[in-house]
C-alpha cells in the first residue's frame, strides 16, 4: 500500500457501519485488520474512525502503514483537524 493510499484512506470518511460490516475500504478488507499496538496507537491519534474496527477484533499488518511515517506534529494536527471536520470524539 503506498504512502499516498495510507493518507486517503485515513482521511477519507468512514462510518461506523462501513467498518463493523467489514466492507473494503481503499483495498483494505478491514475483516483482515488487526488494530493491536503501535499501529492501533497511529490510527487511533489521528483521529479517523477506523478506532470503531476495534469492535471487529480483525487483524492488520504493520507493514502496510509504516511508510507513512507519521510524526507527532503530523499526528497532533491531523487529530485536531480531522475531530473538528468529523465531529470524532476522543476515546
Amino acid at each position: 500500500m503506498s504512502v499516498s493510499s495510507v493518507l486517503d484512506l485515513l482521511h477519507s470518511a468512514i462510518s461506523k457501519q462501513q467498518i463493523v460490516e467489514g466492507i473494503n475500504l481503499s483495498g483494505l478488507d478491514l475483516r483482515q485488520v488487526d488494530l493491536t499496538g503501535l499501529t492501533a496507537q497511529k490510527l487511533l491519534a489521528i483521529g479517523t474512525r477506523l478506532d470503531y474496527a476495534l469492535l471487529t477484533e480483525t487483524q492488520l499488518i504493520e507493514a502496510d502503514f509504516t511508510e507513512a511515517n507519521l510524526d507527532g506534529s503530523h499526528l497532533a494536527s491531523n487529530t485536531a483537524r480531522l475531530r473538528r471536520l468529523r465531529n470524532v470524539k476522543p476515546p
